[in-house]
C-alpha cells in the first residue's frame, strides 16, 4: 500500500535528479551523492525510451534517464574498498521525488542509530495500519470505508470474496459518495486478483446517452451501470431525442441500457 512507505523525518523532496553532494535518505540509511551520469540509450527501457521521446519538446532533456551512484554518508574515503558499499539508483523521471536532508544534522534512533523512524518503529506502524485495515473487513454487512451498517434501502455493492481477509464474510460497501473510493480501490484489486475478471465500479465502454432514459455503451450487456465511471460519454445524434430539449452526455437518473433483458436489470438494479 502506498502509506507502507518509508517517510523519513525532516527529509525534503526533491523533484528532480540530486544533484552530487546531495544527502538522500534510501531504504532505512543515509547516504550521499558522489556522481550522476547519463544512462546509455542502449540500456533504456521501453518505458524509459517513450518518456523521453513523448516528452515535450524543450524538457525532453529532463526525463533523459541518468544514474546516481551514493556512498552512505558515513564513508569519506575514496579508496577502491569504498566503492564495495555505494548503491546505484536509476534517477526516477520527472514526476517523481527524492528524499533529502539539508545537511548531516539529522535525526537517528538513539538504539540502531538508523534515520527516524528507524526500521523497527515505521514496521511496528505498518503492520498496526494492517491491522486497522484488516479489523474493518472482518464484519459482515459493515462497510469498510465507513464503518456503518449497510441496509437493503442503501444503493450498495456486495463482493462475495474478501481478498483483505480471506477467512472473513462477504465484503459490503456504501455507494455513496463518500464511501465510493475505498469501494472503487477495492474492486479494482478484486479484479486484478483473477485473470480476466471486470471490474464491476467502472466500466471500458464508451457511453452514449439518450434523451428518453435510455443509453448505449459500447461493453453492451458487460456494462455494469451508467452511473459508474465510462471512458468516455457523448450525446446522441439522434433527431427525436433533440427534439425533446436540452440534454447533457451524462444519464439520466435510472437510465436503461438499450436492449437490455429483464434479467440484466435486475441483476444490475442495486447499482443502477
Amino acid at each position: 500500500m502506498s502509506d507502507d512507505r518509508w517517510v523519513p523525518l525532516m527529509a525534503r523532496r526533491m523533484h528532480s535528479t540530486p544533484p552530487v553532494g546531495t544527502l538522500i535518505a534510501y531504504d532505512h540509511a543515509v547516504y550521499r551523492v558522489i556522481e550522476v551520469r547519463v544512462l546509455p540509450a542502449d540500456r533504456w527501457t521501453e518505458e524509459q525510451r517513450l518518456d523521453v521521446e513523448e516528452g515535450p519538446e524543450g524538457k525532453r532533456d529532463d526525463r533523459v534517464p541518468r544514474v546516481v551512484t551514493a556512498r552512505p554518508v558515513h564513508i569519506v574515503s575514496d579508496d577502491p574498498g569504498a566503492r564495495d558499499h555505494d548503491i546505484h539508483l536509476c534517477a526516477p523521471r520527472y514526476y517523481d521525488s527524492w528524499d533529502t536532508y539539508p545537511d548531516e544534522h539529522y535525526p537517528v534512533c538513539a538504539t540502531c542509530l538508523e534515520p527516524l523512524p528507524c526500521r523497527e518503529k515505521h514496521s511496528a506502524r505498518v503492520a498496526q495500519r494492517h491491522m486497522a485495515r484488516l479489523a474493518r473487513y472482518e464484519q459482515a454487512g459493515v462497510c469498510p470505508a465507513c464503518g456503518e451498517t449497510v441496509t437493503h434501502r442503501q444503493r450498495s455493492i456486495r463482493f462475495e470474496e474478501n481478498i483483505e481477509n480471506p477467512i472473513g464474510p462477504p465484503v459490503t460497501f456504501h455507494l455513496r459518495s463518500r464511501c465510493f473510493p475505498l469501494a472503487d480501490q477495492y474492486d479494482k484489486r478484486w479484479a486484478a486478483a483473477e485473470p480476466g475478471r471486470r471490474t464491476r465500479l467502472s466500466c471500458p465502454g464508451h457511453l452514449t446517452t439518450h434523451n428518453d432514459g435510455t443509453y448505449d455503451c459500447t461493453e453492451l450487456a458487460d456494462c455494469p451501470g451508467p452511473d459508474l465511471r465510462h471512458a468516455s460519454l457523448r450525446r446522441c445524434e439522434c433527431p427525436d431525442c433533440h427534439a425533446r430539449g436540452e440534454f447533457s452526455c451524462y444519464p439520466l437518473k435510472g437510465a436503461r441500457r438499450n436492449g437490455a433483458t429483464e434479467e440484466e436489470i435486475r441483476q444490475k438494479g442495486q447499482l443502477w
